[in-house]
């Protein structure tokens, strides 16, 4: 059961804490006066003038009963508004005064000030409404709608009586989770797009070629793409923690085995650059085949240890720890297949044929520093170019 709480009395404080407790964050609002007739009114008003379209479904408010329990108490019909609001509510929540206090719990609606003078006074009163919008219905819009209820009543209150009763706010489990949802769908476009240009940079910076950093990314959207599908059309799964997590994190992961296979295609362009001067398909598939006989046993090592580690996940008993072996292997398989079928193939069709890779800048930085320093022969003496050639092989691991 769903339930929307309505609050006057009560003002909560602004913020955000980020660090430390949060201590009190509300206060009684100690400038309205419930024994004010046309607070009452407003109040009453509230409980019954509620329209169709926000699916209450119980007439259980709090002042409904209140003002029930008046009426059959009183002897005369003048019972509302009351002149003694505060001592009247007391007898309303007294077992020994109103049998159906005990039942109704209604003193957990209503706060008391038990100093007040001369007899303790009402602070504040919680109206519950219980709820039942239908599955379909769009929780933002339900709010809404509460929203320009509320917001009229208070409007109402404003022009009739003042400050205090035109202060009534409303609050629901099902509006934090709506809003969490919201929340959590906007912080992953952003971490998504955020994670993505930062991945397009480094590519560009790692391979020092353009196109091939496109292709990596374009190549890891297709990914996170197959992986979303898989988790919510597949798995059924609900967007939470997890799963924004199990995104946002194996980015990084997916890009690993798309940057080695282009790095290992622009190697071969930079050593075998005349055989491949021009855009010839066949220097592109030359290229391609080069790329995936150097790295291909290496992301198929790679990505048999991680699938072993992950499937041991699927027997956890927590489910977190579970979901995330299931995302593990997905993703595992998902990046093997488009880095060692769909990456090469976009390489074979649209790759660069020429282009400055890393051993080319690598070249490139050291002549600089030759030329800069005017380095002499003997400075030099004892330096393996190999060097340059076998820091690449160690990329590959």
């Amino acid at each position: 059961m769903k339930q929307v709480t309505v609050i006057y009395g009560i003002v909560v404080e602004p913020g955000r804490i980020l660090l430390g407790s949060a201590g009190k964050t509300w206060s009684f609002d100690r400038s309205i006066d419930f024994e004010n007739a046309w607070t009452q009114r407003i109040l009453k008003s509230v409980c019954d003038d509620l329209p169709y379209d926000l699916y209450v479904y119980a007439d259980s408010c709090t002042l409904s009963l209140f003002y029930d329990h008046l009426r059959t108490s009183s002897s005369t019909s003048l019972f509302f508004p009351t002149d003694s609001f505060h001592s009247d509510v007391l007898n309303f929540v007294n077992p020994s005064v109103n049998p159906l206090a005990f039942a109704g719990a209604y003193w957990r609606e209503i706060w008391f000030d038990p100093d007040g003078v001369p007899a303790p006074r009402t602070l504040a009163i919680k109206l519950e409404f219980p709820s039942a919008p239908p599955l379909n219905s769009d929780i933002k819009v339900l709010k809404a709608r509460w929203d320009k209820y509320l917001g009229g009543k208070n409007a109402e209150a404003a022009v009739h009586v003042g400050s205090g009763a035109d202060h009534g706010w409303h609050s629901a489990e099902m509006w934090k989770e709506a809003l969490a949802v919201e929340a959590t769908l906007e912080s992953v476009q952003v971490t998504v797009v955020l994670a993505v240009g930062l991945g397009l940079l480094g590519s560009w910076l790692f391979t020092r070629v353009l196109r091939l950093a496109l292709f990596v990314m374009v190549t890891v959207i297709l990914v996170i793409c197959w992986q979303l599908f898989f988790m919510v059309v597949v798995m059924g799964w609900m967007i939470g923690a997890v799963e924004v997590i199990s995104l946002i994190v194996f980015i990084g992961y997916s890009i690993t085995y798309c940057i080695h296979l282009v790095h290992a295609y622009g190697s071969h362009v930079d050593e075998f650059g005349a055989e491949g001067a021009g855009h010839d398909t066949k220097g592109r598939h030359r290229r391609a085949a080069f790329a995936i006989a150097t790295i291909g046993s290496a992301i198929g090592g790679s990505a048999m240890t991680t699938l072993v580690s992950a499937v041991l996940l699927l027997f956890c008993q927590v489910v977190i720890f579970v979901k995330f072996g299931v995302v593990i292997c997905v993703i595992t398989v998902l990046s093997v297949f488009f880095s060692l079928v769909f990456l090469p193939s976009l390489l074979m069709l649209a790759g660069p044929t020429q282009g400055r890779g890393v051993r080319a800048a690598m070249l490139a930085f050291s002549t600089c520093v030759f030329e800069q320093y005017e380095l002499s022969d003997d400075d030099w003496e004892g330096f393996d170019t190999s060097d340059i050639e076998d820091s690449e092989d160690s990329d590959l691991g």
